[in-house]
């Protein structure tokens, strides 16, 4: 499953950019808010680990 993660913060917050190669290509690009920010990895990491 190629997936890809990029996290940058910017003068207007943190912003996400999530991409998922399946049998369609995905793209996301997301505002983190700071209280989700933690819970966003979280559950990034579970969706790449499968859970």
């Amino acid at each position: 499953m190629p997936f890809g993660l990029v996290i940058a913060e910017t003068n207007k917050g943190k912003v996400a950019v999530r991409w998922y190669l399946g049998r369609e290509f995905t793209f996301k690009l997301e505002e983190v808010s700071e209280e989700a920010f933690e819970d966003f990895i979280d559950e990034t990491l579970d969706y790449i680990g499968g859970d």
